[in-house]
């Protein structure tokens, strides 16, 4: 999914599978649930710059609410051998707790990780199929 954008929705969705359109509900409830934070967010490289032509490694960047104290982190592995990444996100208040869920796994429990503890070591994200991503939200407890 390729939030960090305009969202939009094209082809014949009445013709997908059942499974498939029941994921793209997930996004579009996540999108209707985050348009606010993704519309005012300020957003973080957290992967080196690569030139766009480079299909090779990782990249991920986070979506900031600058009022609050949320963040939303895209991550995608492109073509690249390693299955586990792990992401240091930036911003985040050390001495707060944040509950980490992934938007691909909506009733598995959430995390709870320090902001040092993020900002120090990171978040491992584990995506075992090259060219795939995962989306994480980061809300402040």
């Amino acid at each position: 999914m390729n939030l960090p954008g305009i969202f939009g929705l094209s082809g014949d969705i009445a013709g997908l599978p059942q499974a498939d359109r029941d994921r793209l509900a997930l996004h579009i409830n996540f999108f209707k649930k985050w348009r606010g934070l993704l519309r005012r967010s300020v957003a973080h490289l957290l992967t080196p710059i690569r030139p766009q032509t480079d299909r090779s490694g990782w990249a991920a960047i986070q979506l900031q609410d600058p009022v609050e104290t949320t963040s939303l982190v895209f991550v995608y592995r492109l073509d690249d051998a390693v299955e586990v990444q792990w992401i240091r996100p930036r911003e985040m208040i050390a001495h707060r707790q944040y509950a980490i869920s992934s938007i691909d796994e909506p009733d598995q429990d959430s995390k709870l990780i320090s902001g040092e503890q993020l900002m120090d070591e990171g978040l491992a994200v584990e995506l075992p199929t090259r060219n795939s991503a995962a989306i994480f939200t980061l809300v402040a407890q």
